[in-house]
């Protein structure tokens, strides 16, 4: 699980993070941390119905007197009774899980709503897109408030782009340009799409607005910054690959 954590924070050079990673914590180090005023919180590991596993023992969230970390992820089997102890205490709101998960399935979820997060998504957002195409992605949900944001992002409301490799010809594709609404950008903003200099303005929604590029034009809004990118269902980031990658899927 340790893969998880490496490098999971600061992805957009733009943004200033103060990050702490802490290793085999106790209880009382883990009690410290989520009492402690901190923006938020990503932990990875077990939890059982006793509460979260700790290297002296286990620490049941619903002992704890106040949580000052805003937002959340616990990423551990069935975390559901455990993140709603922590929004009791405190907390505004966090990702949990309603099942065991494999390991492997854990870290791709995490490691996706954290870079999601730090995208300027929110909770519900990040977690929408991390688990697309997952299996067992059902298995995470929300508790609390789902709006809680970490980071702005800097053009409107955060988007996606979305690909079918079965739309890709020879000359041009098919790109889908998906918004996700923040309580930073609302129902009913305007948003202008980065991928044409059309002077057509959207109403920002999860509906998906289609657009036909050339490979230039495409590989042009790839590289105008790191993006998410969904291919075949697939997460991927736009600094990660360019058209003739995905031209070989087709």
């Amino acid at each position: 699980m340790r893969e998880e954590a490496a490098n999971l924070y600061g992805f957009r050079d733009m943004i200033d993070f103060d990050i702490e990673t802490h290793f085999d914590l106790t209880v009382a180090e883990t009690r410290a941390a989520l009492e402690s005023e901190t923006d938020f919180i990503h932990f990875i590991g077990h939890i059982t119905e006793d509460g979260v596993r700790c290297r002296d023992g286990t620490l049941d969230a619903r002992t704890l007197d106040a949580v000052h970390a805003d937002a959340f992820i616990l990423n551990g089997c069935r975390s559901y009774a455990q993140g709603m102890a922590l929004v009791d205490a405190g907390a505004l709101g966090g990702v949990v899980t309603l099942a065991d998960v494999y390991d492997r399935i854990a870290t791709t979820v995490g490691r996706s709503a954290a870079r999601l997060l730090d995208a300027g998504f929110d909770l519900h957002g990040a977690l929408n897109v991390a688990t697309e195409n997952v299996a067992a992605g059902s298995h995470y949900t929300i508790v609390g408030n789902g709006g809680v944001t970490l980071c702005q992002y800097p053009f409107g409301c955060p988007k996606v782009a979305v690909v079918d490799s079965d739309e890709i010809n020879s000359e041009s594709l098919t790109v889908s340009i998906r918004d996700y609404i923040t309580r930073d950008v609302g129902p009913g903003t305007f948003t202008s799409p980065i991928v044409t200099d059309s002077p057509i303005r959207y109403l920002s929604s999860p509906a998906d607005h289609e657009f036909d590029l050339s490979h230039q034009q495409f590989d042009e809004v790839l590289s105008s910054g790191r993006a998410p990118l969904l291919v075949d269902g697939e997460l991927h980031w736009s600094d990660e690959i360019d058209v003739s990658i995905l031209s070989e899927r087709t």
